[in-house]
């Protein structure tokens, strides 16, 4: 069978209910631990792992940076606040709809003298994602 990829255009991230004005997201990067078992009763030579703590990671996006957008990831990053998040990607049939909590632990303006304001948004995962289609 053969993949059939979606334009990543109309993805967007939600943060406490309010769509983030999002220009490109990356992320979450999930990571697993391993965690190493190797004993000296171990026959093969070779080390042995076992699957230890899964860690969300992080999401990155580009924003738009406006007064709107300013002022409530100021005020997130003040209040140390874990918000609910999800971000939905378009795929060939519905959608995918991933569910997680974060707390913004970066926001970064930019000022290009021949283009627009924007933003860097880093968003920390705190907890386990669903993955949902709808």
């Amino acid at each position: 069978m053969a993949l059939e990829p979606a334009a990543a255009f109309g993805s967007v991230l939600t943060v406490s209910g309010a769509a983030a004005g999002v220009l490109s997201i990356s992320g979450p990067g999930v990571t697993v631990d391993t965690i190493d078992v190797t004993s000296h009763s171990s026959t093969s030579g070779y080390r042995e792992f076992v699957e230890g703590l899964a860690d969300g990671g992080e999401i990155t996006c580009e924003i738009i940076f406006d007064d709107a957008n300013e002022a409530k990831w100021a005020a997130l990053m003040r209040a140390g606040v874990v918000a609910s998040c999800n971000i939905t990607w378009p795929a060939t049939t519905g959608t995918l709809v991933w569910t997680f909590s974060a707390f913004p632990t970066g926001f970064e303006p930019t000022a290009p003298v021949d283009g627009s304001l924007t933003a860097t948004l880093t968003l920390k995962v705190t907890g386990a994602i669903t993955y949902d289609t709808d």
